[in-house]
This record gives structure tokens, C-alpha cells and sequence, in this order.
């Protein structure tokens, strides 16, 4: 007889669609985090990420919550440039203003990401909605949550206070 450890999870603890909300995303290590070339012939990152916290309005904190996957491409290109500089300043981890600054998917792996996720329809039978990132949040360099799974430590510093100052940076869409 089949057994499951019952740990009184909702429907979307563990997998299925990222709830739309102020979503953690952690950078996942696997084959679809990687380097690539666009269609276009442009230097892109392609991150897979996974939830791993969401801001709870109640108690005005971030809380874990192990969540679904989505994907994020970044394209290395002027008109793009926005995006990784917001991506950046969601995970702490911008350089200063100005300064000239080298990552590749490696690198990426266990950077957690804080955003706005929203829902928008997909023409797939199967999954009626994808869970796309609306915008990202930006955070101080030093916060990180205690609920991240480190990578390492300089990767990963353990501060567990929240953040000082939380900017909801909105992307044209």
C-alpha cells in the first residue's frame, strides 16, 4: 500500500503556479540556468528560479514558503540594460553606480530575487495561466532571508532582520 507523509501543505506548496503577490525566487542550479545567444545573436542569461518566500501583509515580513518555477531570460543589450539592473538591485547584489560589472548564469546560482509576480494567460490547454515577473523589488545589498538555502557565504550572507527600505521598481510592459 502506497504511503505520503502528510505536512498539511495548500495546493500550491511545492510546485504548481506561483501565487501573484510579492514573491522570493531563488536561482535554481540545473540545465536551464545558463548562458546563451538570443535569436538575435545578443549575450542573454536564462535562469530558472523557484519560490522560496512571500511577503505576508499581516505581519508586514517576509515568510518561506517553497513554491512553483518559472523561468527569466536576461539579454545583454542597451535597450534591455533596465532589466538586469533591476534584477540586480533585487538581489543585493548591484555594483555601484557607474561601475562596470561581469556575471554569467554561475554566478546566479542561489541569488534569491524579490518581485512582483502577476498572472497572464497562455494558449496552453494544460496551464491556462504562466506566472510571469511583473517587477522587482529592490532591496539593500546586506538583507538576505534566514530562509534562503545558502550556497555559500559570500553568496549568500545570513542577516536575518528585514529589509530598511523595499522599492517597488515597476516595469514598462
Amino acid at each position: 500500500m502506497p504511503s505520503v507523509k502528510y505536512q498539511n501543505r495548500d495546493s500550491a506548496g511545492g510546485g504548481g503556479l506561483i501565487p501573484e503577490g510579492k514573491i522570493a525566487l531563488q536561482v535554481l542550479q540545473d540545465e536551464y540556468t545558463c548562458d546563451k545567444i538570443s535569436s538575435n545573436g545578443n549575450e542573454m542569461i536564462s535562469l530558472r528560479m523557484q519560490m522560496v518566500g512571500e511577503y505576508d501583509v499581516i505581519s508586514n515580513n517576509w515568510v518561506p514558503r517553497e513554491g512553483g518555477k518559472l523561468f527569466e531570460r536576461l539579454t545583454f543589450t542597451e535597450k534591455s540594460a533596465w532589466r538586469i539592473d533591476n534584477f540586480l538591485n533585487s538581489t543585493g547584489k548591484a555594483p555601484a553606480e557607474g561601475e562596470e560589472f561581469s556575471f554569467s548564469a554561475d554566478d546566479t546560482h542561489g541569488w534569491v530575487a524579490y518581485c512582483e509576480v502577476c498572472h497572464e494567460a497562455s494558449e496552453s490547454e494544460k496551464f491556462p495561466f504562466n506566472a510571469v515577473i511583473k517587477s522587482y523589488i529592490k532591496v539593500e545589498s546586506s538583507y538576505h532571508p534566514k530562509y534562503a538555502k545558502p550556497v555559500n557565504a559570500e553568496i549568500q550572507p545570513s542577516i536575518n532582520e528585514p529589509p530598511k527600505t523595499i522599492i517597488d521598481l515597476e516595469i514598462p510592459f
